[in-house]
């Protein structure tokens, strides 16, 4: 997907507030069991609920019994009273009973496994350290042929999903993801690019990230598990010394992982990463450190972001500094700072993103102080995005600033200071008459000009982006989970050019 319509569907993804995460293996019932503890009591309020179908799957590192599994309804991490759980058994099989309801919440929550101390791996022995696995939601109907594997791999989609969301994965429910479709497509979005980028920088094919490796004698894939689990049990331990040291937050997570796109690409596919992030309410603190080999030493800080959440009637606000390395081990610091304001009015999403920044900087983030946006912005992004009928038209207008300043809604800087005293309608009324149409050419004075159009055919979703006036990219996302991408002109592929609006 690209950068544009990532960043559309990403910033669409505010979760609402938050709970603690990361359970440390609570009890559950036995297989076969459905609502909490065993009880069959689904609903929370002790009188019995029948279970109308039983999903099953696999508990795997190797495979493990006497691990708690839980569907997570709230997405916080933590089997509460009301969530389906069992126990998995022999070869690390789990099944349990759902309601109708509860069965079509599997398709849109993951499926948290707790290993506690004492569980046992068929292969490795007796669990000696706790961990948490989690199978992401799929986002498609569950039924009682589905095999469900949980695995560490699994997991690592699931950590990439935190790491891509711009805002803690906090207090979701089943409720909210089916009822806005905002959040649906979002978290969808989020997991489409979770797995394209486990498959791109672990090399496993999307296919066999759900697998059960051990049956099919993968090598390949369970050493990579093997290797994640040590990641999953430092993650467990400092996630809830983070939770113990900030009691009153939200949101707060330590993921340890190997490889980070954000250093330096490819440079580094064996180092590990400490990946933090802490939400109070108002604050977003996200940190990624490059840490040693066992997971013990700090090496080099990559990433730094402090971002402030505001907003004021139907306007959302987000200010973002951060303090960032991406070049690899020899490579500057640079400060990067943004004032993103969003609003929807009839479905129709309006985003102003003012743009600043710093190089070769040093004194970490503390030397990373916001500037004056009015005076000192150094550019300017415009979004537009609607769906009709089933297709989505996105638009992208960048602009430079002269002097800090622009040719329109000049007044829209310093977004923490002016949220109260702005009108959205003025927003709406100027984003509104730029040509955002996917077959408009006027430029509006941008530097620089991407409009798309989305809709999904047959099963395939196609994105036809047109950059500037005449260059066209076209990627086609088949139902099988493969990609295609090509690039065009105008003249050259008039049947990707036809015009919705």
């Amino acid at each position: 997907m690209t950068r544009l319509i990532s960043y559309l569907l990403l910033t669409l993804f505010l979760a609402s507030c938050g709970g603690g995460s990361g359970g440390t293996g609570g009890t559950g019932g036995s297989a076969g069991s459905g609502g909490s503890d065993g009880s069959g009591d689904a609903s929370g309020t002790g009188q019995s609920v029948e279970s109308s179908t039983e999903i099953s799957g696999k508990v795997i590192d190797g495979y493990i019994s006497g691990a708690t599994v839980f569907l997570d309804l709230n997405f916080n991490g933590v089997k509460d009273v009301n969530e389906p759980s069992t126990v998995s058994v022999a070869e690390g099989d789990f099944n349990f009973g759902l309601t109708a309801t509860e069965l079509e919440c599997a398709s849109y929550v993951p499926l948290v496994v707790d290993v506690p101390v004492g569980a046992v791996d068929a292969e490795f022995g007796e669990v000696t350290e706790a961990y948490q696995m989690i199978l992401p939601p799929m986002f498609e109907p569950i039924s009682s042929s589905d095999i469900l594997n949980i695995s560490p791999i699994t997991s690592l989609v699931w950590n990439t999903i935190e790491t891509l969301s711009p805002t803690p994965i906090i207090e979701l429910s089943c409720e909210a993801v089916i009822a806005d479709q905002t959040k649906r497509e979002a978290t969808a979005r989020l997991l489409e690019n979770a797995i394209r980028d486990v498959v791109v920088h672990y090399n496993i094919s999307e296919e066999k990230l759900f697998t059960d490796f051990i049956a099919e004698e993968n090598t390949a894939v369970k050493d990579i598990a093997v290797k994640a689990v040590k990641g999953l049990q430092k993650s467990l331990v400092e996630t809830a010394a983070l939770q113990e040291a900030y009691s009153n937050a939200k949101w707060a997570k330590v993921n340890y992982y190997f490889f980070s796109s954000i250093d330096g690409d490819d440079l580094y596919p064996n180092a590990w990463y400490r990946d933090l992030q802490l939400y109070d309410g108002n604050t977003i603190t996200k940190e990624l450190i490059k840490v040693s080999d066992d997971l013990s030493t700090e090496i080099r800080p990559i990433l730094y972001e402090k971002t402030t959440l505001s907003s004021a009637d139907e306007i959302n606000l987000r200010v973002e500094i951060g303090y960032e390395s991406r070049g690899g081990d020899d490579s500057s610091y640079n400060c990067n700072y943004k004032e993103e304001l969003s609003l929807t009015s009839a479905g129709t999403e309006y985003q102003l993103v003012n743009l600043g920044g710093q190089t070769d900087v040093a004194g970490g983030l503390e030397a990373c102080q916001l500037p004056d946006f009015s005076t000192q912005s150094s550019g300017r992004y415009i979004f537009y995005n609607a769906t009709v009928d089933g297709i989505g038209n996105g638009a992208q207008f960048t602009f430079s600033s002269q002097d800090g300043e622009f040719d329109a809604l000049n007044n829209w800087t310093n977004l923490l200071e002016s949220i109260a005293t702005l009108e959205a309608s003025e927003l709406i009324v100027y984003v509104e008459s730029l040509p955002y149409g996917f077959c408009q050419m006027d430029d509006a004075g941008a530097d620089f000009v991407n409009r798309s159009r989305v809709e999904t055919i047959n099963g395939d979703e196609i994105v036809v982006e047109r950059e500037q006036n005449d260059n066209l990219k076209r990627t086609t996302r088949f139902a099988d989970g493969t990609t295609a991408v090509e690039n065009s002109t105008v003249a050259s592929a008039p049947s990707w050019y036809y015009c919705i609006w």
